[in-house]
């Protein structure tokens, strides 16, 4: 692993490094709450969604900073501190934003981590990043979260769940450490406790992290593995493999200072992929029926994860009904000629629709 930290500027703070632009299979995001690219996001708790080739990420905020995101790279600044808040957390994140949605919107379409998963399946997650560091009272970090129940991706349901922080840098925090070990050369120490709500608390902070002065530096991480760490909290018993991780963020827990802050140039790999999944719908026969006949008109899709398959129609003849997955009923009423509608969705978000006529006659 290569890596570097050195102070890079006379006065000011960084700005962005050059870009190139994006080649992704997706030509349009999906934007969070916002929606607002380019645009500070301000004390909202907000987020915006970042497509890259790889996958997607989500930029959020918090209570008391203002930070700027872009489409395309993963990359955001902390533009503006409106108010310092103990410990919030302005991030980049992969996995599920503090609400419990997910940072890839289209799992059918674009390119997913498997999330949640267990610690056994995760792959081999490497992450890589730059940054510019500022002043202040902060630490810059990766934030991961484990939970035992599957279910369990969000800050209001994490009691019972597991709490890895990766602490890179750290101005005007000192902490005690014990439990030293080594990762590619880079040596750590580590605090763990139970949290304020029953969660377990596990950090471990870089002992050569560097040292941000008066006028700021950058920092680069470059191939750093994060399963070590993970492994590490099971041989202590904080972490089971078992365990389905969450979210894996990047970003600054802020006490005071930091403004200017950013993270530019970061990339997540090694992740598994969540299925990509095929449906298809076939187009029932146009149908041509005698008011007063009963009727059984079953709808055929397939799901190529064989995940669960819902349908919905539109336009159905007086006195037929959808069950489940099949059309029937008693043809009622006045003759009549309609343009049905059959639409099938998967859990994954895949929608199907087709089309085709039904006439009714005496």
């Amino acid at each position: 692993m290569a890596l570097t930290a050195a102070a890079i500027i006379a006065s000011g703070a960084a700005g962005w490094p050059g870009s190139t632009s994006y080649t992704g299979h997706s030509p349009v995001p999906y934007s969070g709450v916002d929606g607002q690219w380019n645009k500070p996001m301000c004390g909202s708790n907000a987020f915006e969604r970042v497509q890259t080739t790889v996958t997607e990420f989500a930029v959020n905020d918090s209570t008391g900073t203002c930070v700027n995101s872009t489409r395309y790279i993963t990359r955001f600044s902390v533009a503006k501190v409106i108010r310092n808040i103990g410990w919030q957390y302005p991030n980049i994140s992969s996995g599920y934003v503090p609400e419990g949605e997910t940072t890839c919107a289209n799992p059918a379409q674009d390119h997913c981590f498997a999330y949640p998963v267990q610690a056994k399946y995760d792959g081999h997650p490497v992450a890589s990043f730059s940054s510019w560091l500022n002043p202040g009272s902060y630490n810059e970090s990766f934030d991961t979260w484990f939970s035992p129940i599957k279910s369990h991706h969000s800050v209001q349901t994490r009691a019972g769940n597991t709490e890895i922080m990766i602490w890179t840098a750290y101005p005007g925090i000192h902490d005690r450490l014990y439990n030293f070990f080594t990762v590619n050369g880079m040596r750590f120490g580590t605090m763990s406790w139970e949290a304020h709500g029953s969660w377990r608390y596990v950090a471990y902070l870089w002992l050569n992290a560097p040292h941000i002065g008066n006028r700021g530096r950058s920092l680069t991480i470059r191939n750093l593995p994060l399963n070590p760490f993970f492994t590490n909290a099971e041989h202590h018993g904080w972490l089971s493999q078992n365990e389905y991780l969450w979210a894996i963020d990047l970003g600054f827990e802020m006490n005071w200072g930091g403004r200017g802050n950013n993270i530019h140039s970061y990339s997540l790999t090694g992740m598994p992929y969540a299925p990509v999944d095929h449906l298809t719908l076939a187009r029932p026969a146009n149908q041509a029926t005698v008011i007063g006949t009963t009727v059984r008109l079953p709808l055929h899709a397939r799901s190529s994860e064989n995940w669960r398959i819902s349908y919905a129609t539109s336009r159905l003849p007086s006195g037929l009904r959808l069950y489940g997955s099949v059309i029937s009923g008693r043809v009622t009423g006045i003759p009549s000629w309609q343009r049905v509608t059959v639409t099938a969705r998967d859990r994954a978000g895949s929608v199907r629709r087709v089309a085709f006529t039904w006439i009714t006659k005496r």
